[in-house]
């Protein structure tokens, strides 16, 4: 098997998972410092924008090692004030295992934000949860409607309730930089002049380097190197560089 000695290892499961259930509180406890004023709005926007990249690109790596049985109950609930109606990591993965197989094409279920240039992709990064679910839905690829579900919008429908307009405008935050997130990795990596594949990005050192900071090592190699990334999946994101060699 081609570069098995670099393949995703079980400690990396756990690392990704603490990462991702860190991401989580830290999202919530800024949702409640929001709701509360106890901080200026401005001083929690780079808190969310470091949370939450942080927590998306450690789901996608864990969706590389652990089936929905295998990871912890409390992270497969996905329990983020993202959407009312937002399927949980089974769904999430079902549908990436099938992005895989189908990389932008017109049946890849995250074509809603990759193909038709990038107004219409943006547009589509805008609304990924709620899009993601009715994908899930209509393939059936996982249960949606279920507990896990219902949980997550009873947490959605108590935040807004506690909040009011407070709670808004920190949603919109998040959903923004949900959208921006999402439309980079996947428009950015899968559309290249008019051609659509999946791509590497080339960036500055400095700009490497900043962007680990905030980002993560994991998640910055897993951007730059994303063409390696579909053709090896089960490297893991730092070593992904040597793929190419």
């Amino acid at each position: 098997m081609p570069f098995e000695k670099y393949h995703y290892q079980p400690h990396d499961a756990q690392t990704f998972t603490r990462e991702a259930l860190l991401a989580n509180g830290v999202i919530l406890a800024c949702c409640l410092l929001w709701i509360k004023t106890w901080l200026p709005w401005w001083s929690l926007v780079l808190p969310v924008n470091m949370a939450l990249v942080r927590w998306m690109l450690a789901l996608h790596e864990l969706f590389h090692i652990q089936r929905y049985e295998q990871v912890t109950p409390w992270l497969r609930r996905l329990l983020l004030p993202l959407s009312p109606v937002n399927i949980g990591y089974d769904g999430y993965r079902a549908l990436h295992v099938q992005h895989h197989q189908h990389t932008a094409l017109e049946n890849d279920p995250d074509a809603f934000h990759i193909r038709g240039g990038h107004v219409r992709s943006l547009l589509g990064a805008l609304v990924f949860a709620e899009g993601s679910t009715l994908a899930c839905f209509r393939q059936k690829a996982a249960p949606v409607f279920n507990g896990d579900m219902l949980l997550r919008l009873a947490l959605f429908v108590a935040l807004a309730v506690a909040g009011g307009a407070s709670f808004w405008g920190f949603w919109l935050l998040l959903r923004l930089n949900y959208a921006m997130a999402i439309w980079v990795f996947f428009h950015h990596l899968h559309y290249r002049s008019g051609r659509y594949g999946s791509f590497a990005l080339a960036l500055p050192d400095g700009l490497v380097r900043l962007l680990s900071w905030l980002y993560g090592k994991p998640a910055v190699a897993a951007t730059m190197h994303h063409d390696q990334h579909h053709r090896y999946p089960r490297v893991a994101a730092i070593h992904l560089d040597k793929t190419g060699l």
